[in-house]
């Protein structure tokens, strides 16, 4: 995970991904959810910070993760960070992240 981390524009590139396919790249979390490695899922995650920063979607899922540990208040903040990416261009995330919120 540190190499990816750091490498990131390699491996994009060595499986011809030019430019940053969010959904594509968010999708591998769930294979870290699936296998129950919640850490590497969570590191993974910050990562993709670096790649798609705007995507309210990580941010949702950030914010799932931090619930699922128990910490209220930084799943806030991502899902209020979703809220506000959500806001500027992908408003069909607002329902769910509203619901997310009320959640905590």
């Amino acid at each position: 995970m540190d190499d990816f981390d750091k490498n990131y524009p390699e491996y994009l590139k060595l499986i011809g991904m030019e430019q940053p396919d969010p959904f594509f790249l968010i999708s591998f979390s769930d294979g870290y959810e699936m296998l129950k490695q919640s850490e590497s899922r969570k590191k993974y995650l910050i990562s993709l910070k670096k790649i798609i920063p705007e995507n309210p979607v990580l941010y949702i899922f950030l914010g799932d993760v931090e619930k699922s540990e128990n910490h209220s208040d930084s799943a806030k903040t991502y899902y209020l960070k979703a809220r506000e990416l959500a806001e500027k261009s992908e408003t069909q995330w607002l329902g769910e992240i509203d619901l997310k919120l009320k959640g905590l």
